[in-house]
């Protein structure tokens, strides 16, 4: 089709994007760079309260929320 006619309109690529895995070895590494108030910070700044937070961050970093929450007591 393509020899006989020009091609006109638009066009459209389709490229793949990072798989899950990727994505959540990435934010691992991010947490783990983080100190856990600095953890605690990036979520808190986004408007999440402070006990959401402290779920979302054992969850982020495989512990328990009691562990952050001792943490961040001492």
């Amino acid at each position: 089709y393509y020899e006989q006619n020009e091609p006109r309109g638009e066009y459209v690529l389709v490229l793949q994007g990072k798989s899950f895995e990727e994505i959540a070895e990435e934010e691992k590494k991010n947490w783990e760079s983080m100190t856990l108030e600095e953890h605690m910070q990036v979520y808190e700044s986004q408007g999440i309260a402070r006990k959401e937070a402290m779920k979302l961050v054992a969850k982020d970093r495989g512990i328990s929320k009691r562990d952050v929450y001792q943490a961040l007591l001492s």
